[in-house]
């Protein structure tokens, strides 16, 4: 399959109804660009994201689609994740790897309860793997690797006790290693790093913004995240790597029924 085909499978998966009943609330877009050290000008680099969320009227249930599209560029792979959360604080998320070079594809399923993390890798029959992780009030948070839903998980890590807060977050140091999706946890930090909001204008409207910092993991003082008050979308963030290289995201398209 080429590139282009790929990218077009990918969005059809994305905006596909989950089913009967189900309206999509939001759809968006987010653009990657990079700098290489000592430089300040940044430049695209071919890599995308876009997601959309679903609900049923009446429900708080929810189904987020989501993929990064790396096909283009040296890495040479597509990543889709699929989330499913439910009020009663269980999920079922599914993430899937796609490599340019063949057809192979990994795929790992999660179910996420209070208390424990069931996982497994679907496409060599492997057994569920139990991974127990702390009780209600330092309860464990999910990232799903994808930006958009960076914004939520900032705030709340920045909102518990200390600003600290374990985070779940899939292995994807290397997409070619057969440890890809591994469920991680690190412990991360969040703070405030201003009061004063920064009007970022993007995605044709203008947010009213707050900058925070996102320590642990591949994120360290040098990185900078901000994010919307009313909202709590990721606007933009730039990333800082050891090498000096930095990496921008940021939301460029949002179709959404919600302010």
């Amino acid at each position: 399959m080429t590139e282009q085909a790929s990218l077009l499978a990918a969005s059809r998966w994305l905006l596909e109804s989950p089913g009967s009943g189900w309206t999509r609330i939001e759809y968006g877009e987010y653009e990657y660009e990079r700098a290489p050290s000592g430089r300040s000008d940044f430049s695209p680099t071919g890599v995308i994201e876009r997601y959309a969320v679903w609900r049923k009227p009446g429900s708080a249930e929810t189904i987020t689609r989501a993929f990064r599209d790396a096909l283009s560029t040296s890495t040479g792979v597509q990543i889709r994740v699929l989330c499913a959360f439910s009020p009663n604080r269980k999920s079922e998320l599914e993430f899937a790897l796609y490599r340019r070079s063949d057809d192979h594809r990994t795929m790992v399923e999660y179910r996420l309860e209070p208390g424990v993390l069931l996982w497994r890798r679907t496409l060599d029959g492997s057994q569920w793997e139990r991974l127990d992780l702390a009780g209600d009030r330092d309860a464990a948070l999910m990232l799903p690797l994808m930006r958009n839903f960076l914004g939520p998980t900032i705030r709340e890590v920045c909102a518990r006790r200390s600003g600290r807060a374990d985070v779940i977050v899939p292995e994807l140091n290397d997409p070619w290693a057969p440890t890809v999706f591994t469920p991680t946890v690190t412990p991360r930090s969040a703070r405030l790093i201003s009061d004063e909001a920064l009007s970022i204008a993007l995605a044709e409207r203008t947010w009213s913004c707050e900058a925070y910092q996102f320590l642990g993991g591949p994120y360290d003082s040098n990185s900078t995240f901000w994010i919307c008050e009313d909202s709590q979308r990721l606007i933009r963030y730039i990333f800082e790597a050891q090498s000096g290289e930095r990496w921008s995201a940021e939301l460029v398209r949002l179709d959404s029924s919600q302010t």
